[in-house]
């Protein structure tokens, strides 16, 4: 049986983007890379509603800037 090893990609002072970073693990790695030092976080996820909630916990947990993207990533037309 193989078992791929772990990657650690350094995200410090980088720009993260996240899919579905709205809920769930999306938002959980938007978090993480803020801890780890990201200077910048995007999140795209379908509810700009929930997109803002995401951005708000975020900037307030960590100080550090995020930019949301509404789209439907099944949807050729919102990412257009």
């Amino acid at each position: 049986m193989y078992l791929p090893r772990p990657v650690k990609i350094p995200i410090e002072n980088r720009h993260v983007f996240i899919t579905g970073g709205s809920r769930g693990i999306g938002l959980a790695l938007a978090h993480r890379a803020t801890s780890e030092g990201a200077s910048r976080v995007s999140i795209l996820a379908c509810s700009a509603d929930k997109l803002e909630e995401a951005k708000r916990a975020i900037q307030l947990a960590s100080g550090v800037d995020v930019e949301v993207f509404p789209a439907d990533l099944g949807e050729r037309a919102s990412m257009i």
